[in-house]
This record gives C-alpha cells, sequence and structure tokens, in this order.
C-alpha cells in the first residue's frame, strides 16, 4: 500500500534545522526583497539557492518541477501578455486566425515579472520542505498572526488530504466508465466531479461543526510552545539575510 505524505509533517525529511520563526521571518524579508527588485539577476539568484537547497533536502527533482508546473504557466501567460506591447517588434505569430507582433520592450518586462515569480515560488516552496505545517502555522502564531486566521487554515489544512482522496476516488471512478474519452464528456466529467467536491465540502464542514460542539469545543487551537531562539541560529539567519540585501543592492 503506498505511503502519501501527512499535512502534520514537513513535505520532506531532512537533517536541517532551524527554528521556523526565522524561516518565516528570512521568507517575508526574501519576498520583499524579491517583489521589489527591478532586474533579473538577482530574482534569478533567489530561485537558484531556493533550487539549490530544495535539493540539499533531497527532494525528488520530478517533485519539485510538479509544484513549479502551474507557476511556469501562468509566468509564460504573464510574458506573452506583457510582449503585446512596445515599441520595437521582434516576432510576429498567427494563432487561431490573429496575427500578434511581440515587442522587445514587453518581452523583457514580462520577463522580469516571471522572473520574480519563479523565485517566489521558490522561496516559499523551500520552506514546506523544510517545515511540516503545524510548525508553520505555530510560528505564525509566535509572530502574532490573527488566532482567527491561524485556526481556519489549520482545519482546512487537515481537510485538504481527504478531499484529495475524495477527488482522486470520483477520478478513478469516472475514468473507468470512460468519462475522458473525448472533449465534451472530459468537460461534464470535470463538472460532476468538481459539483461533487462542492457537496462533499459543505456536508463535511457541517458534520465537523455538530461534532465539535457536541465535544464542548469553543474555540482556541493548542500549538507547539517555541523556546527562546538559539543565538548561532540567529546569527546564521542574519548573515544570510544581509548577504541577501547586499546583493539586492549590488546587482543589476
Amino acid at each position: 500500500m503506498s505511503h502519501e505524505p501527512d499535512l502534520l509533517e514537513p513535505e520532506q525529511k531532512t537533517s536541517f534545522k532551524m527554528d521556523v520563526r526565522l524561516k518565516l521571518l528570512l521568507l517575508a524579508g526574501l519576498l520583499g526583497l524579491v517583489l521589489s527588485h527591478k532586474g533579473f539577476i538577482f530574482p534569478a539568484l533567489v530561485f537558484a539557492l531556493s533550487a539549490s537547497f530544495i535539493l540539499y533536502l533531497k527532494v525528488p527533482p520530478k517533485k519539485f518541477l510538479l509544484r513549479l508546473s502551474q507557476p511556469l504557466l501562468i509566468a509564460a501567460v504573464l510574458v506573452f501578455i506583457k510582449s503585446l506591447s512596445g515599441k520595437v517588434p521582434v516576432l510576429e505569430l498567427s494563432l487561431f486566425g490573429l496575427d500578434f507582433s511581440l515587442y522587445r520592450e514587453g518581452l523583457l518586462e514580462g520577463a522580469k515579472l516571471a522572473v520574480r515569480l519563479l523565485a517566489a515560488v521558490g522561496a516559499v516552496s523551500a520552506l514546506s520542505f523544510s517545515a511540516s505545517f503545524p510548525e508553520i502555522l505555530s510560528g505564525l502564531a509566535s509572530l502574532r498572526v490573527p488566532k482567527s486566521l491561524i485556526e481556519v487554515s489549520l482545519f482546512a489544512g487537515r481537510f485538504l488530504k481527504s478531499f484529495s482522496e475524495e477527488a482522486r476516488n470520483i477520478h478513478s471512478a469516472q475514468k473507468n466508465r470512460l468519462g475522458y474519452s473525448g472533449v465534451k464528456r472530459s468537460m461534464n466529467s470535470i463538472g460532476i466531479l468538481a459539483g461533487s467536491l462542492i457537496i462533499r465540502a459543505f456536508d463535511q464542514a457541517q458534520a465537523t461543526s455538530t461534532a465539535m460542539l457536541q465535544r464542548g469545543y469553543q474555540g482556541g487551537v493548542h500549538l507547539y510552545k517555541k523556546e527562546a531562539l538559539e543565538k548561532r541560529d540567529c546569527l546564521g539567519a542574519g548573515l544570510l539575510f544581509a548577504f541577501l540585501l547586499i546583493a539586492w543592492i549590488k546587482l543589476p
């Protein structure tokens, strides 16, 4: 029987140890630097560092590429949309009977947005591969994030796996009945799948609410108690952020 990863555990077990609060602060600072930078090189450096760290955690490359599949599609759409405006045409395309001209200025601007997007996704992926979901929520609670948001996130994370299994079962049943044998039947099957999951979500929410009220639930989530930060971890995180800040200032 195949074993699927649990949301209560980190996505990849590793010997790398650092307080999750420092990881969250580093991530917040790093995202700020990436989104505020106007060039190519710094976001590319951040993405390279994030990818190297993920590979250091011995994450299968296929799993990491799967995580990047949707951001890559979004990045490609951004590049295409931005390339439709500019002054210097570099390429002409004909798609579905429509003619498009791609411009150099738009391509450069779209490429900058795409690199920043991939760098941000890589940084967030590095955090998710190195810390479990409850650890991240516990760190957010220590950083004074509203408790209501943490509570909703915890419940959402716990039910995500059950809904994923439900969607997999419905999809398998539809596939066995040739529900994806054509474009029209595939669209109908996807609609049925989405509707079934929505109904399942409402039913599960009602059942969970009733069960929690019967057990005397009055709000609040018990998370891990955090100890004082170690000086070595703080020094390491500070040096890393200082290096990234210098790179943000110096790199074009």
